[in-house]
């Protein structure tokens, strides 16, 4: 046996509080005697599957797995029909969501997953077989209930399995110690005039010691409040009780509450613990950054925010692949460049000298692409068995192993050959992001290990070729070593695959040229594309990309409540999600959507659902940056997704007297004379004059403000530009010179 130092601290992700969610929970005697028995006879407290799948009535339903039916009845023999009285609990009956709140957020007693990943779960439909991870409060539990005698525990359980109230002296002391186990769990109560409250069991217990009624209603209950109600209805948290909309106490001495409201807090002083900034939690980004919000550094910042695939598009030579790398020197971290091989004193200022981030790679694409086999590899049986990795692949694993730093993969030269060949696996993957139970997942572009089965060798030995996947990808990894975040990465590749991680971004830099592929549709629909044409020889040796970068990542770093690297990973995925932060900006927003889309009826530009999910997403990250401004950002949003879109002749692009384009144009809004100033009446100056009327010539002209950058830093109030400061839009700058090339051309592409 070696002697080892510890292994190195493990990152762990931000807590999601899913302080929104709407399921409920209740039952909880239920939940925790179910959990108890069955961890009592379980072999090993990891991915302990404790349900099976059976029909009920044409629905799927789940119960008790059958390889612990025998042993629970055995170990619990003086329990009537205890497999049923399991099997009917709302460990089996209740959604997974509604489950992961309860047991994972509140009581901390393990994580629930679904055996089959694919799986999703709706309230009052099909459920589907479960497994649990137990954590070390069960443990705890495990130690106290054993200090009884055999008939207590059995009188215990059986009474909690049924739901009901035993008054004895192991349900007492329970309460007390899972009353421990949910100090650190946030509710959240929203209230009618939309401000929000976040709190702990602290904030409740501290209320009731000064004698006051706690107030736990105020509009609809949402979040682990549902599941605190219900928890209280059983009467489970000590001196706690409900009337009508508030929290009372009951039988607890004013001296007996402070006291454990001290405790409570001393605990929470305890727990090291960073709350996101990503679930319903405001981040609170100094005004310094409004100062790069509108130069091409906040562009980037906030697209990948929005989507973490991006084209940037451009003559050779304007830095393209350069910013690529530049984003990723500013969000590398010492530890993650110092096990790369990085020996230097003076990191901060080594960052941004790295020729190559630990958390960058760059791949240059060859015209010979025409399959996906040089991007994700391929199955080999030369000499034996095994599967060709590629560049491509070997980082996505290494961001894998680094889920908290964003990882920044550059295709240069990506349109060399045709991206739908040899990318269809990624475009695919990166539309299929969803939050699986709080688990970040997309569709496999390698699929499941296990499925590659067996093949012979050379040398007629048979051979597990997800074995040598694993071994190629993972050398120094132990079977042994069951614990470690390796190895759950490496359980999530044998039986899901090799999906994207959600740190990864992937950047395309594209020349458009006469060697170059045009993009589909499909591509620039998945992807935020931003122009880099601009070449201004007076100022590239002034260039202030690095500066602007290096004052953005200066500013997070003095700001407590903003975490960069977090922004660039915990991304939103679905508009929903921040639609109430959104406010009446949301509104706007659907609203300038709405009469773009009008205009585009019946062309092959519309717009479909994916593009307004995507531009309220870029709302809410613009926020989230510093930048409040809805105009300055949906006029990003419309040059990145809306005019990259546009493409075509003069007759494809043409506005006719006939009567479905006279309804388009007047379900748009269109004002024909204004529109015609600009030149022939097309879908353009069309486009033109609906931007103009919801957006304006120029962003927020009409204000006006004394504050200064400086006075705005200390104050906290927002940063006005100045007149002068101010930009014409981007995306009529753009119009017009689409405009000007249809007149020499006959013919319009946003990619010049």
């Amino acid at each position: 046996m070696a002697e080892v130092f510890p292994s190195s601290l493990i990152p762990r992700e931000n807590p999601n509080l899913r302080l929104g969610i709407k399921s409920s929970l209740n039952s909880f005697r239920q939940i925790i005697a179910s959990l108890f028995a069955i961890y009592t006879v379980a072999d090993t407290p990891t991915d302990v599957a404790y349900s099976e799948e059976y029909s009920n009535n044409g629905t799927t339903a789940i119960r008790l797995a059958s390889t612990f039916c025998d042993s629970i009845k055995i170990k619990y023999a003086n329990i009537d029909n205890i497999s049923d009285l399991i099997s009917d609990s709302p460990l089996f009956k209740s959604q997974i969501e509604a489950l992961q709140v309860g047991i994972e957020l509140f009581l901390h007693l393990g994580k629930i997953s679904f055996i089959q990943s694919s799986r999703q779960e709706r309230t009052g439909k099909e459920r589907y077989a479960k497994s649990i991870s137990f954590s070390d409060k069960m443990l705890v539990l495990d130690a106290y209930i054993a200090a009884y005698s055999k008939d207590e525990i059995n009188h215990w359980l059986n009474s909690w399995l049924k739901g009901n109230n035993t008054e004895s002296r192991i349900e007492k002391g329970l309460k007390n110690i899972l009353s421990t186990f949910i100090i650190d769990c946030c509710y959240k109560i929203k209230k009618t005039d939309g401000t929000e409250i976040v709190f702990n069991i602290e904030n409740i217990y501290k209320e009731l010691a000064f004698g006051n009624q706690v107030l736990f209603k105020d509009g609809e209950i949402v979040g682990p409040m549902r599941v605190l109600n219900s928890y209280i209805d059983e009467g489970l948290l000590p001196d706690v009780r409900k009337n009508k909309n508030t929290f009372i106490t009951i039988n607890g001495e004013e001296s007996d509450l402070k006291k454990r409201k001290s405790m409570m807090s001393i605990s929470l002083d305890l727990v090291s613990r960073r709350l996101p900034t990503t679930d319903n939690v405001s981040i609170k980004s100094k005004p310094l950054l409004i100062k790069y919000y509108r130069n091409k550094v906040g562009n980037y910042l906030t697209a990948l925010r929005t989507k973490p695939f991006m084209l940037l598009a451009g003559i050779s030579g304007t830095g393209k692949s350069r910013i690529v790398r530049k984003l990723a020197q500013a969000t590398v971290t010492e530890e993650l460049q110092r096990a790369d091989g990085y020996k230097g004193s003076d990191w901060k200022n080594d960052r941004w000298t790295l020729h190559s981030p630990a958390n960058f790679e760059l791949i240059q694409v060859k015209p010979n692409w025409h399959n996906s086999m040089d991007v994700i590899g391929y199955l080999s049986n030369i000499p034996s068995p095994h599967y060709v990795f590629t560049p491509f692949i070997e980082f996505i694993v290494k961001a894998w192993q680094h889920p908290e730093v964003p990882f920044f993969l550059c295709l240069d030269e990506m349109n060399l050959a045709p991206v739908e060949e040899y990318f269809a696996e990624f475009l695919s993957a990166i539309e299929s992001r969803s939050l699986e139970g709080g688990e970040y997942m997309t569709d496999p572009i390698i699929k499941p290990f296990n499925s590659f089965g067996s093949a012979t060798d050379e040398n007629g030995k048979e051979t597990n070729i997800g074995n040598i996947m694993i071994n190629t990808l993972f050398p120094n990894f132990k079977a042994s070593d069951t614990d470690s975040a390796a190895a759950k990465i490496i359980k999530h590749f044998r039986t899901k695959g090799l999906t994207l991680p959600k740190n990864l971004i992937v950047i395309g830099t594209v020349n458009m040229d006469e060697t170059t592929f045009s993009f589909s549709r499909k591509v620039l629909d998945r992807a935020m594309s931003v122009e880099m044409n601009e070449v201004n020889y007076d100022s590239f040796l002034t260039d202030t990309t690095d500066d602007d970068l290096k004052a953005i990542v200066k500013a997070f770093e003095e700001n407590g409540d903003a975490d960069l690297k977090a922004l660039l990973v915990d991304r939103h995925i679905e508009a929903k999600e921040i639609i109430e932060e959104l406010g009446e900006d949301a509104q706007f927003a659907i609203d300038y959507l709405k009469r773009i889309n009008a205009l585009l009826e019946g062309t092959p530009f519309k717009l479909g659902y994916r593009a307004a999910n995507e531009a309220l997403i870029y709302l809410q990250s613009a926020k989230e940056f510093g930048q409040g401004d809805r105009i300055a950002a949906l006029d990003n949003f419309t040059l990145m997704k809306i005019l990259s879109r546009i493409e075509g002749d003069e007759t494809k692009l043409k506005i006719t007297d006939s009567e479905a384009d006279k309804e388009r144009i007047a379900n748009a809004g269109v004002n024909i004379d204004e529109a015609k100033r600009y030149g022939d009446f097309n879908i353009l100056t069309a486009l033109r004059n609906i931007i103009t009327q919801m957006l304006g010539e120029s962003g927020n002209t009409d204000q006006e403000s004394n504050v200064t950058e400086e006075t705005a830093t200390e104050s906290g109030e927002e940063l006005i530009f100045t007149e002068q400061e101010k930009k014409e839009l981007q995306s009529i700058k753009k119009i017009d010179s689409m405009l000007s090339q249809l007149k020499r051309d006959h013919f319009v592409s946003f990619w010049n």
